[in-house]
C-alpha cells in the first residue's frame, strides 16, 4: 500500500474496486488464529486489497504508462551494463531488432526467472531452490454470513502439509 501510494498509483487501485482485506485468518485442522491488520506496532495501513493478479498488473502497467513510462511488450532483455554512470539495457524485439535503453535505475521483477542476476553473472543467487506452484479453482459454497469476506482466509491441509517442499502429492 505504501509503495502504491509513493508511486501515485493508489488512487487507480482504489477506483478499480478490488476487494478490501482487513485480516488474515488461518487454520490448520481445529486450530485457528487471526491476524488483524490494524493490530500492529508501527504506522501503516490497516487494510490491503485482494486482487486478481493479471488485472492488477495490467492496471499498474497502464498507470505507469499514463505517468510517462515507456512500456515495451514482447521484448527480451539480452544484456545489462551497470559499469557506467547510468545503467544500460540491451533488448531484442520480436523481429530480432536490437535496441539499447539507458535508464535512471533498473527494477528486476522477473522473480525466480532471475533475469538480472543471470545477465550480471551473480552466481550466488543460482542456489535458490527450484519453485513450483499448485493451482486450482475452488467453488465457494460458504454462506455469506458464515465468514467475513474482508479477511484473506488461509487454510492448511494437514494431509498435504508438505506441498511446495519438493515432495509430490498424490
Amino acid at each position: 500500500m505504501e509503495y502504491l501510494e509513493q508511486a501515485d498509483m493508489l488512487g487507480a487501485v482504489e477506483r478499480a474496486g478490488f476487494q478490501i482485506k482487513t485480516a488474515l485468518p488461518s487454520g490448520v485442522a481445529s486450530s485457528y488464529t487471526e491476524f488483524d491488520f490494524s493490530d500492529k506496532f508501527s504506522d501503516g495501513w490497516s487494510y490491503t486489497y485482494q486482487v486478481p493478479r493479471a488485472r492488477f498488473d495490467h492496471l499498474l502497467a497502464l498507470e505507469a504508462q499514463r505517468q510517462g513510462a515507456d512500456l515495451r511488450f514482447r521484448h527480451e532483455v539480452v544484456a545489462v551494463d551497470v559499469s557506467g554512470p547510468r545503467p544500460r539495457v540491451t533488448i531484442k524485439d520480436e523481429q530480432g531488432n536490437i535496441s539499447i535503453i539507458e535508464a535512471g535505475f533498473i527494477l528486476d521483477a522477473s522473480g525466480f526467472g532471475r533475469v538480472l542476476p543471470r545477465l550480471l553473472g551473480w552466481k550466488g543467487l543460482q542456489t535458490f531452490p527450484v519453485r513450483g506452484a499448485l493451482f486450482t479453482h475452488v467453488e465457494d459454497q460458504i454462506p455469506p454470513t458464515a465468514f467475513d469476506r474482508n479477511k484473506i482466509r488461509i487454510d492448511v491441509q494437514p494431509d498435504n502439509h508438505h506441498c511446495g517442499t519438493g515432495d509430490s502429492v498424490q
